[in-house]
């Protein structure tokens, strides 16, 4: 669940900029390489984290079923420029048995295509899949994955965060915009009970809910009251 500890490594984005920073970081990364001719090895290590980024921010997956993303079995990529592609991940594989069922939008799916095409190969070691080819059957153990998460996003945004916070991230700033909206989470991360994430997120959206009221409710009503008026004594 959300805790405490959890709590205190979310809260650096309560600072508008460092939210900014992480959200815009994949397409920051995929701008500064793509045009780019010699590519080194930490080039793709980069567009490695990019593409991983990406993906949790748009399909807020659990790091296992991240780690083994495999490109032909798990997507359907688009057969033209500019399409999105699917993901599918079965229900045998995931935690909670549930099948999760995501889309990336178009340019996600072109950000995780150019780490395919250009720099996926230099980490390929074998014939493989995978998504994020590594050492085990072909493919990065999640916890692998998630070191060179956790360690990419502290080098590039000074940030203490890890893999399996973008679960938490994704379902607080959802709260955050849309209070109370906890069906929509419940398909985004594949819960069987919406007791569930309103256990785990009661009060991530309060200050968002009492926001919504006053522009809502009392300003609102303030100005179709004609008691909307400018405020001289402030």
């Amino acid at each position: 669940g959300l805790t405490l500890k959890n709590r205190e490594r979310l809260s650096i984005f309560d600072d508008p900029d460092a939210l900014a920073a992480i959200y815009m970081l994949p397409a920051r990364i995929a701008e500064r390489l793509h045009d780019i001719n010699d590519i080194s090895y930490q080039d793709a290590v980069d567009m490695r984290l990019a593409a991983c980024v990406e993906i949790l921010l748009m399909a807020p997956i659990r790091r296992l079923n991240l780690a083994q993303l495999d490109m032909t079995r798990h997507f359907v990529w688009p057969t033209g420029k500019g399409g999105e592609a699917r993901i599918t991940v079965p229900q045998p594989e995931v935690k909670n048995r549930t099948e999760l069922h995501h889309f990336l939008p178009a340019d996600s799916t072109a950000l995780v295509r150019l780490f395919i095409d250009r720099f996926r190969p230099l980490m390929v070691q074998g014939p493989s899949t995978a998504l994020f080819p590594g050492g085990n059957d072909g493919f990065m153990t999640p916890g692998s994955l998630g070191r060179i998460a956790r360690q990419g996003l502290h080098r590039h945004l000074g940030v203490q965060f890890n893999a399996h916070l973008f679960r938490h991230f994704a379902c607080m700033n959802h709260l955050r915009e849309n209070p109370g909206d906890y069906v929509t989470l419940r398909r985004l991360c594949g819960h069987k009970r919406l007791e569930t994430l309103v256990n785990f997120y009661a009060g991530t959206e309060t200050e968002a809910a009492v926001r919504r009221f006053h522009e809502a409710t009392v300003f609102r009503i303030r100005a179709r009251t004609g008691n909307a008026q400018s405020q001289d004594w402030v």
